[in-house]
């Protein structure tokens, strides 16, 4: 089926297209190291303002190891990285999906498994996790009852920092936030399997290979648009 896009979802194919861009000039620069820590490493981090009882109720479903290094991540981290991006009301007040990183061995992959989370896809988290540089990992989110995940993504980086002791810049945690909460909207519109491949190709083309001009951009996006069975107007590929 042939699928067309209005103008409000080709904007926001543009505003992530902007921010892949971005993503691959950060990438290229020295700020971005491959990650030092073993492989089996397992860190978790906690919402929070989980009670202990959730928290324990999360531990235990995370099935998480004695001794592994625990992080807390608060609501006001959350809201330094997706304010001007949502609404605050779909942030919210509290910091309380949870989630667990556990390093593989290089050439593995990103695995995400979700439970709870009713916003945010498994799909998006991967392809935001990408973006921050996150390569090689096991990762379990979850939450004591349904949230919109959008917290465990700030957790999740930070767990990443701790465990490849390389800081992630600030830039490109905005992207990987804002990537994730353009794939949300652009599903809300065209439903997440292709607004999660449609994008995800657009990122992994604009790496391989930079359009150098306006015309190679708008080549891309046709080419890619028109594998998936996406048909873009004239006026939507240009405003």
């Amino acid at each position: 089926m042939i699928m067309h896009f209005r103008k409000q979802e080709a904007s926001y194919v543009k505003r992530t297209i902007a921010s892949s861009l971005l993503w691959a000039v950060l990438l290229a620069s020295p700020g971005i190291a491959a990650a030092d820590a073993a492989p089996g490493d397992v860190i978790v981090t906690l919402g929070e303002n989980l009670t202990n009882e959730q928290k324990q109720k999360v531990l235990d479903e995370m099935k998480a190891p004695d001794g592994a290094q625990t992080i807390t991540v608060s609501n006001v981290e959350e809201h330094k990285y997706l304010d001007g991006l949502i609404p605050k009301a779909q942030i919210g007040t509290r910091a309380i999906s949870s989630s667990m990183i556990t390093i593989k061995e290089p050439g593995s992959g990103l695995h995400v498994e979700t439970h709870n989370i009713t916003w945010v896809t498994k799909e998006m988290y991967t392809n935001a996790l990408i973006t921050a540089g996150v390569k090689d990992a096991d990762i379990y989110i979850t939450a004591p009852f349904p949230v919109s995940g959008t917290a465990a993504l700030t957790g999740l980086m930070k767990a990443y920092e701790i465990s490849s002791d390389q800081a992630i810049p600030d830039d490109v945690k905005k992207v990987a936030n804002e990537e994730m909460v353009q794939t949300a909207k652009l599903a809300d519109s065209i439903g997440a399997d292709k607004a999660v491949a449609l994008l995800a190709k657009i990122k992994q083309e604009i790496a391989n290979n930079p359009p150098q001009t306006d015309a190679d951009l708008r080549a891309l996006i046709e080419k890619i648009a028109n594998d998936l069975g996406i048909t873009l107007s004239e006026n939507e590929i240009n405003n």
